[in-house]
């Protein structure tokens, strides 16, 4: 576990960036999968607009991946990747336990 907080250093703010990220996701997600009852795909729209934010972040930056300038476009696809993915989660975990 030391090792795991040394390896970590200073870089607690991505960190608490990235869970802030994953749980407005989630909560946006609930708040669409209780809202629009009736449009049951519109519950997996957040987490599709979080993974088509951080492909094209990614994307943007694709030449020039190594080069320390883009670093800031990868984080954001890292972030937006992770939180779109468990965004789409909880959105088919929601559709099986709310399933009629």
């Amino acid at each position: 576990m030391s090792k795991l907080l040394l390896a970590l250093g200073d870089h607690y703010e991505f960190i608490v960036i990235c869970i802030i990220t994953i749980l407005i996701g989630l909560l946006v997600t609930f708040m669409m999968s209780v809202f629009a009852k009736n449009l049951r795909f519109l519950k997996y729209l957040p987490g599709l607009i979080l993974i088509l934010i951080g492909v094209v972040s990614l994307l943007a930056v694709l030449n020039n991946l190594f080069a320390s300038s883009s670093l800031n476009n990868i984080l954001v696809a890292v972030i937006c990747l992770t939180s779109g993915i468990c965004s789409l989660l909880f959105a088919l975990i929601v559709g099986i336990v709310t399933k009629r």
